[in-house]
């Protein structure tokens, strides 16, 4: 995969996340559904960044939400 790849991965989360915050059982799902992510990314790739990942989630978050 490419960094094109996980930037639009993490857009889709952020704007999961944003869509659903007041629903904690789907906010759950989301997180879980995260963190599977990034495991399976990190085995496929060594120089997947878990941090840089999770950056770009709260970036586009952020986006979505407006700030």
């Amino acid at each position: 995969m490419t960094r094109k790849d996980y930037d639009t991965i993490a857009a889709c989360i952020g704007a999961a996340h944003k869509a659903n915050n007041h629903d904690e059982s789907v906010i759950k799902g989301i997180r879980d559904l995260q963190h599977r992510l990034e495991l399976e990314f990190s085995l496929d790739n060594p120089k997947f960044s878990l941090d840089k990942f999770r950056l770009r989630v709260q970036y586009w978050y952020k986006i979505h939400v407006g700030y």
